[in-house]
């Protein structure tokens, strides 16, 4: 916790105002909203459907894996990490087929898939935290007047 102290000077007596909060710099802020916002808000669907029914379907595991992987690859500066991405979206779309066609689909596609979310979160909160706390890239760029 700082303190802030200010003071106005009046004809008669000085007057201290002290300011009491928590200060978080810009940076730290900038890497709490990238993981709230792009890392666990589009998993956020995951989390309502086990909490309101107990559960979470692997059909619905298997399709977010493939979209949530790729889509935060592509904005990845790794080269590395958008291949894998890629290929890994293909595979988990592909899953997703095999979970809708009819018969019971198998449950470590359930544990695979959540694998592959976690993983890609891991990776990709590492990789953000160097480019919002160390290089100090805002999360939200300036606008341009």
């Amino acid at each position: 916790m700082f303190v802030q102290t200010q003071t106005e000077e009046k004809p008669e007596q000085a007057v201290v105002r002290k300011r009491i909060g928590i200060h978080i710099p810009q940076e730290v802020q900038a890497f709490f909203c990238c993981l709230v916002l792009q890392l666990h808000l589009p998993i956020l669907p995951l989390f309502l459907e086990y909490i309101i029914t107990g559960q979470t379907k692997v059909e619905n595991v298997t399709l977010t894996a493939a979209i949530f992987v790729v889509s935060t690859s592509i904005v990845s500066r790794n080269s590395a990490m958008l291949a894998c991405g890629i290929v890994s979206s293909i595979i988990f779309s592909s899953l997703y087929g095999v979970t809708l066609a009819g018969n019971a689909p198998p449950t470590y596609l359930l544990i695979f898939g959540w694998i592959a979310i976690e993983a890609t979160i891991a990776i990709h909160a590492v990789e953000r935290y160097n480019r919002h706390v160390y290089e100090l890239e805002p999360f939200f760029p300036p606008t341009v007047k």
